[in-house]
């Protein structure tokens, strides 16, 4: 699709639908980053956190202790991305995130020294038992080269949640979230949690950029929420 072609399906889309209130919630995979995520700098924080002691901890996250999450399940997403799952330290915990915050993992690099990384999970938010991650492997990238090398039973240490965007349902009249890559993850956990609330009825125009079609991560899922809510998102994918 051109940009004069996708400019015009923008516009006539906000002339058909007549909306006064246009909220860009992010712009780039950069500005999703730095806008939700903030700094990972805590290197001087090395304790982790052990198994939550007690069933009644049903929140498996903790701010300021990393705590250790099993890796359940591995999914090769595509040639250069993977899918995660992992199990909480009790079944029915939920990972403790509101809509629009996110995670930060830590590991350990080749001379010892930690590095820390913010990812936004795409499980729902109430998902007890466990949580998912979708994770871009960079050769250079020490954080997801190490996810994208990790084998179902290892650990990873991770904390939070991260991020202080406050969703206000209603508060606007039409949303554009636009993305590229795998930047879509904090987009997707908007529309997968804000769609699903009949009392919301704000719409969303989602501009999803890729450089191929198999680099369209979340492709099914996302089109799934298109038909199941024609009225309330419309997806641009822009190649």
């Amino acid at each position: 699709m051109s940009i004069m072609a996708l400019h015009d399906k923008i516009t006539n889309f906000l002339d058909k639908n007549a909306f006064t209130t246009l909220f860009v919630l992010a712009i780039t995979t950069l500005v999703i980053v730095n806008y939700c995520f903030g700094s990972d700098d805590d290197s001087n924080d090395s304790e982790k956190k052990p198994a939550a002691s007690s069933t009644d901890d049903l929140v498996a996250l903790d701010k300021q202790i990393y705590t250790e999450f099993k890796l359940v399940e591995k999914i090769q997403a595509n040639h250069n991305t993977v899918r995660l799952q992992f199990a909480t330290p009790h079944h029915n915990q939920v990972l403790g995130l509101s809509l629009g915050q996110c995670i930060s993992v830590r590991v350990v690099d080749s001379t010892g020294k930690p590095a820390v990384r913010s990812y936004t999970p795409i499980s729902p938010l109430l998902q007890r038992g466990s949580f998912e991650l979708l994770v871009k492997v960079y050769p250079t990238g020490i954080v997801s080269s190490h996810l994208g090398a990790m084998e179902v039973g290892q650990y990873l240490a991770a904390r939070g949640p991260r991020g202080n965007y406050k969703y206000e349902p209603n508060s606007k009249d039409l949303v554009l979230l636009i993305a590229g890559g795998s930047g879509i993850t904090p987009m997707y956990q908007v529309l997968q949690h804000v769609l699903q609330d009949p009392k919301d009825t704000t719409k969303f125009v989602l501009i999803f950029a890729n450089v191929t079609l198999p680099d369209i991560l979340l492709k099914e899922e996302i089109d799934v929420l298109a038909a199941q809510f024609p009225n309330r998102l419309e997806v641009i994918y822009f190649l």
